[in-house]
């Protein structure tokens, strides 16, 4: 069960991951194409060397640097959205691959005259000045972020919002509160924790355009953060699941708060680009915490009674 629950997870945090490329298709697509192009000139243009002549330190150094400006461009990739300051960061790191991967090709293969296009693919100089601008716009777009960021907390100042994750605190931070429970003695009465999952995920997700599916989890995700209470925690599981655990009150009153947010959610509406809308299917599920404080094998345990009945519906 342990295994089958850390394989959901891992989807999950996969899934995000390939959500997040997904509207960044063109710019990998264009990262595969010069790659390939640049390979085949050299390939054309050069004769291999032979085995003793490889430096494989030198191999080792220049590639382990590619993979990693690789993996940070990636990175970029999947957490921001389209914009003016994401194609600054993904063509500098473009540029910086290149170059990298032109050292590490260099070290297999001698082109017969060096070109001035092997001379282009060595100069890192435009990818680092294009990221190195794009760092700079980055920077005053988090300035703004902050500011906005400041006034927002003071709707529910439980519920952690920071320029690094500006929607929703992930599951670390339940995994914290659950913790730090022992800590609170004033916190006599047993916690709640509210599932919230999209039952018509996937359907959504070969309907929707990219643009769409990014405003939908905004609009989910600003929704559940006002309607909470002051002092409940909202959490973003993965994909489309949501927790919101609740502290302090009795199971009467989780329960009443639990069928006000089903039938809000109910009635929310959201609208395509087109004009046209859709109602999205919900489904909710309260668990109740069977332990006062928890170890993070215990607060893991509950968070997994309360996706348990979630992960049945889809194996079914």
């Amino acid at each position: 069960m342990k295994i089958r629950n850390l394989i959901t997870q891992f989807n999950y945090r996969l899934f995000d991951i390939f959500y997040g490329l997904r509207c960044h298709h063109l710019w990998l697509v264009t990262l595969a194409l010069t790659l390939a192009v640049l390979i085949v000139f050299n390939y054309l243009n050069g004769e291999i060397k032979p085995s003793n002549q490889l430096d494989w330190l030198d191999i080792f150094g220049e590639g382990t640097s590619a993979i990693m400006v690789l993996m940070w461009l990636l990175v970029i990739l999947s957490t921001r959205t389209p914009g003016k300051i994401t194609n600054y960061f993904a063509f500098g790191f473009i540029c910086i691959v290149l170059s990298l991967v032109q050292d590490v090709i260099d070290e297999f293969i001698k082109l017969k005259s060096y070109t001035i296009v092997g001379n282009i693919m060595e100069c890192m100089l435009v990818g680092l000045g294009m990221v190195t601008y794009a760092f700079w716009l980055w920077r005053k777009e988090l300035s703004v972020i902050n500011n906005f960021i400041t006034q927002r907390q003071k709707l529910n100042p439980r519920t952690p919002i920071h320029a690094e994750n500006y929607r929703l605190p992930d599951v670390r931070y339940l995994h914290r509160a659950l913790s730090e429970r022992a800590l609170a003695p004033q916190q006599k009465e047993q916690a709640f924790l509210l599932a919230i999952d999209v039952k018509n995920e996937h359907h959504l997700i070969h309907t929707l355009s990219p643009n769409e599916l990014s405003r939908l989890s905004v609009s989910i995700s600003e929704l559940l953060f006002i309607a909470a209470r002051s002092n409940d925690l909202v959490c973003h599981f993965a994909a489309h699941r949501y927790l919101i655990l609740m502290e302090n009150c009795s199971e009467l009153e989780a329960s009443q708060y639990a069928n006000h947010l089903e039938g809000m959610l109910n009635a929310f509406v959201f609208y395509l680009d087109s004009g046209s809308f859709i109602h999205i299917e919900w489904q909710l599920n309260l668990t109740q915490s069977d332990e006062y404080s928890h170890t993070p094998e215990s607060a893991q345990q509950l968070i997994d009674n309360a996706m348990k009945s979630f992960n049945q519906m889809q194996s079914i």
